[in-house]
């Protein structure tokens, strides 16, 4: 599994609907900024969500980032540092 960020340049309910279905287990941040885990290549995540492609959601702007090492310092959400802990 990799884990990817998803920040959205402004919230988007049906990018966040599709998170939500897709991906369970996912952590929100922020409405603007996501934490997942998926087998998908990073081109075919950003279709699943919506955020490019054929079925690219209208208005929906923003990237995301494929995370590769698992070592993080910084200060931020105990919430966010507990789902980084049980990342795989």
């Amino acid at each position: 599994m990799t884990t990817f960020a998803i920040v959205l340049n402004e919230p988007n309910e049906s990018v966040a609907r599709n998170i939500k279905h897709h991906f369970p287990g996912h952590f929100e941040y922020s409405k603007t900024f996501y934490l997942l885990e998926s087998e998908l290549t990073t081109g075919k995540l950003t279709e699943c969500l919506g955020i490019k492609g054929e079925n690219q959601i209208m208005d929906v702007s923003g990237f995301v980032l494929r995370l590769n090492d698992y070592n993080y310092a910084g200060y931020t959400s105990r919430d966010l540092w507990e789902w980084l802990s049980h990342v795989e």
